[in-house]
């Protein structure tokens, strides 16, 4: 135990607000975790039931729940859609849902395909992060080719979880927020957060970096057959325009 957190074992205090993070893989949850944590007044853990083995959720709950440092106004973590794996104590969902003080922040991503192509390529090179080589990275090494039905399911999936996190927590302090409106207006949309949680204003940075510049196009493989697949469904506007996102920021 570090000085710092063994001062705040003794001498820290829980008298804090809590608060969850809930996305999809490959939404830019890393990237907001290190925003938030730019406020002096929040600390927000990472993936914290992302492999919890034999521990329970209370246990886990109860380790980020601490004591911690009396500036400290919200705590808290992300939290993805398929946490914890199966066979193991997924509680953490009717833990959060039974306390409606908990402070949600639902994080989704627009284009659902530009997400399904970071995991996918995350599942190829082993590198989800943009600190672990990302950089290194040639685009060759990158590009992949889609089962149609495989994107199309995991299309759904998504969905089907956007709108069961925003039934599930209706009674909760929540927001909504999109990666789209981070990359665009970063500042603005975190002030939009904290405003949500009673908190002033605060600059945000982070050295974290967008990990897959190219195009859609360039990085699918099959990119024309895909488009082609889904002309006439509902994700037709996906295949509108592959060019990446840029910051304004």
């Amino acid at each position: 135990m570090g000085i710092g957190r063994f001062y705040e074992y003794y001498f820290g205090s829980r008298n804090y607000k809590k608060f969850i993070i809930i996305a999809a893989p490959r939404t830019g949850s890393n990237w907001l975790v290190s925003l938030l944590n730019s406020h002096p007044e929040i600390i927000c853990e990472g993936e914290k039931y992302k492999n919890i083995k034999d521990q329970t959720a209370l246990g886990v709950w109860n380790k980020i729940f601490s004591r911690r440092s009396k500036q400290n106004k919200y705590v808290g973590f992300k939290l993805l859609y398929n946490h914890p794996p199966e066979k193991q104590d997924k509680s953490i969902w009717e833990i959060i849902k039974n306390d409606q003080d908990i402070f949600i922040i639902h994080l989704k991503r627009n284009n659902v395909l530009a997400s399904y192509v970071s995991l996918q390529i995350g599942y190829k090179t082993g590198i989800w992060k943009e600190n672990e080589g990302a950089k290194n990275l040639e685009e060759q090494s990158k590009v992949i080719n889609i089962e149609p039905e495989d994107c199309e399911s995991y299309f759904s999936l998504v969905t089907d979880y956007w709108k069961e996190v925003s039934e599930s927590y209706e009674n909760h302090p929540y927001i909504e927020i999109f990666y789209e409106d981070l990359v665009k207006e970063k500042q603005g949309t975190i002030n939009e957060v904290f405003n949500a949680m009673h908190l002033e204003p605060h600059d945000v940075s982070s050295d974290m970096e967008k990990q897959n510049k190219e195009s859609l196009e360039d990085l699918i493989e099959n990119y024309e057959e895909l488009k082609r697949y889904f002309k006439e469904t509902k994700w037709h506007y996906l295949f509108e325009n592959s060019q990446p996102q840029k910051s304004n920021n």
